[in-house]
């Protein structure tokens, strides 16, 4: 078990695992991958990672979610973690990309559904080799 975290949210099953797959591939020697499907889950686990000392490195999640958005996941996210880095992917990238401009929440990488898996986890490399110097 590693101290760094990557939480990913999508309500899809389909894609959370695939997402999961995709980024313990990629950053799974130097992080954990968690799991959520809703704003609620996303609660649960950040209580449950602060109790294990755990530092949530990078949020990955979906734009659309059944019981908030993205920018409300960051928003809770950043609260505990300040210096999380975010990546947003969205499913309808320019009408989303507006909705998100015009809130205080920005995040630091979007990507259209379907994403690019190499660039996916060379973002996620890149993340991750940054904070660690």
């Amino acid at each position: 078990m590693h101290q760094n975290v990557v939480i990913v949210v999508d309500d899809d099953l389909t894609i959370l695992e695939l997402l999961r797959y995709q980024i313990a591939d990629a950053i799974g020697s130097v992080c954990d991958v968690e799991l959520a499907t809703s704003g609620s889950e996303v609660a649960d686990l950040l209580a449950s990672l602060a109790d294990q000392g755990k530092n949530v490195k990078v949020l990955v999640t979906d734009y659309f979610l059944d019981d908030c958005t993205g920018i409300d996941i960051i928003e809770r996210v950043r609260k505990h973690y300040p210096k999380c880095s975010t990546v947003l992917l969205t499913g309808q990238h320019q009408r989303d990309i507006e909705k998100v401009v015009s809130s205080e929440i920005i995040p630091d990488r979007y990507f259209s559904k379907p994403w690019n898996s190499f660039e996916l986890k060379a973002h996620l490399n890149n993340l991750l080799s940054d904070s660690n110097n």
